[in-house]
C-alpha cells in the first residue's frame, strides 16, 4: 500500500476543484468522531481515495460537480466504530439516518421504562425525570432530585456572592 498520493491522483483531484486542505478538513472530522469512540483511525491515503471515488460518483448521479458537493456531503459509518468503510450522505440525508437512529433508541428506553441520570448516573424511572419538548425521548437527562440540588447549590452560591 503506497503511503502517498501518486502524482496523477494529486492532479486528477486538483481537476475536480479540491484541494488536499479541504479533504484534510473531512479526515480531522473523521479522527475527532473515532477518538471520541475509541475506534482506529483510518489510513489517510485510503481515506483520500475512497472519499474521491464516492464524491466523483455522486456527483455523476446527481449531476453536481464535485467541488460543489463538498459543502453538501456528510460521512457515514453505520459501524460508529469504523470509519475505514464509510458512505457519503447528502446533508439532509445524513441528519434524517441519524434522526431514525435516535427514535429507535428513544423507543427503546421508552419500552424499557428506565433511564440513567446524568448526573448522579443512578437508573431511574422515565417519571423521575422532568419533561421537555427539546428531546425525542421527552425527558431531560437528569433526575428531578439532581435538577433540584443542583438548582439549590447555584443560589447558594448566587446569595454568598451577593453578600460579599
Amino acid at each position: 500500500m503506497t503511503t502517498t498520493l501518486t502524482f496523477i491522483e494529486k492532479k486528477e483531484i486538483y481537476a475536480l476543484g479540491i484541494s488536499i486542505t479541504d479533504l484534510n478538513k473531512r479526515l480531522e472530522i473523521v479522527k475527532k468522531r473515532v477518538r471520541t469512540r475509541n475506534a482506529p483511525i483510518p489510513d489517510r491515503i485510503v481515506f483520500y481515495r475512497e472519499f474521491i471515488k464516492q464524491l466523483v460518483a455522486m456527483g455523476e448521479k446527481l449531476s453536481i460537480a464535485p467541488k460543489e458537493l463538498m459543502s453538501l456531503v456528510q460521512i457515514h459509518s453505520d459501524n460508529h466504530f469504523d470509519y475505514s468503510v464509510f458512505t457519503l450522505l447528502l446533508d439532509k440525508t445524513h441528519r434524517d439516518v441519524h434522526l431514525a437512529f435516535k427514535a429507535r433508541e428513544a423507543m427503546k428506553v421508552r419500552r424499557k421504562g428506565s433511564v440513567t441520570c446524568n448526573h448522579c448516573l443512578k437508573e431511574k424511572s422515565l417519571t423521575e425525570f422532568p419533561p421537555t419538548q427539546h428531546t425525542l425521548l421527552g425527558i431531560v437527562k437528569t433526575c428531578r432530585e439532581c435538577t433540584n440540588l443542583r438548582a439549590k447549590q447555584r443560589s447558594e452560591v448566587k446569595e454568598s456572592q451577593n453578600e460579599c
